[in-house]
């Protein structure tokens, strides 16, 4: 069943949370933007929630110089939009697709191309400190700070199990990332992809809506007393009734079809 998560409990229960941990200061009073990542490296932040993975620990030090600790939080779920969210395809409009699916094959098929995209040149953005496990570390001088290739964001470029290791401490990560993936707890909707063509006008004001009433609600900057309700109200006028309308719709339909 298709619903609104604002009006969820467990929703209610997040945002009430999130206000006690910003009067408690435990949050930004200002939305990090683009200064994030200079933040996290001048040692601003503690905490921050994300997609954990099998070498988080080892990336986030990498992007960031601190050491980190990860926790996943919940069981592993496998869900269309995961699993979409780390593909690549080719452009229906694409002028040269013949090419482009040149350079995904070699992504994903040839190592030495993978890794170069991934970590740059070896000796001057990186250097192999383990070549029996294939882990890699900062050439002398270099830190996540001056590194001028470091995008720590291999999972985005081709086969993730062709890259280095980030630290000694995830070495064998990727045996585990593939057991983790063969593993998870398929979706009941695995497969449906929702065709958003019929309330495009509906989905802007929503998302408008979240942007500047749900946003400061799960950042603790609103009060949830008052906020709640007033986002709820404006989720409404924006029309997310219909949208959740027409989802369901849409999956009903691919159920039906299996």
């Amino acid at each position: 069943k298709v619903v609104n998560i604002a009006t969820l409990p467990e929703f209610q229960k997040q945002v009430q949370l999130a206000r006690q941990w910003f009067q408690a200061g435990y949050y930004p009073v200002d939305p990090p933007g683009e200064q994030a990542t200079a933040n996290w490296r001048a040692g601003q932040y503690a905490v921050e929630i994300d997609v954990v993975h099998r070498d988080s620990t080892g990336q986030l030090k990498a992007t960031y110089g601190f050491d980190f600790i990860a926790k996943g939080l919940g069981p592993l779920v496998l869900t269309t939009g995961g699993i979409i969210a780390t593909m690549n395809n080719i452009s229906s409009t694409s002028k040269h697709p013949e090419a482009a699916m040149t350079l995904l094959e070699a992504l994903n098929t040839d190592v030495e191309v993978y890794r170069l995209i991934c970590r740059g040149i070896e000796g001057t953005h990186y250097v192999v400190t383990d070549a029996k496990n294939a882990v890699v570390g900062f050439p002398s001088g270099v830190t996540p700070s001056n590194d001028r290739y470091n995008p720590q964001t291999s999972w985005m470029f081709g086969d993730l199990f062709n890259d280095f290791y980030s630290s000694e401490d995830t070495v064998g990560a990727w045996p585990l990332s593939l057991k983790d993936n063969q593993t998870a707890i398929p979706s009941k909707a695995l497969g449906f992809a929702f065709d958003p063509t019929n309330v495009k006008t509906e989905l802007a004001q929503v998302q408008k809506a979240q942007q500047q009433y749900g946003y400061p609600l799960i950042m603790g900057r609103a009060n949830p007393s008052s906020g709640l309700s007033n986002y709820l109200s404006k989720l409404r006028d924006a029309g997310v009734d219909k949208v959740i309308s027409e989802i369901q719709h849409q999956l009903d339909t691919w159920k039906a079809s299996k």
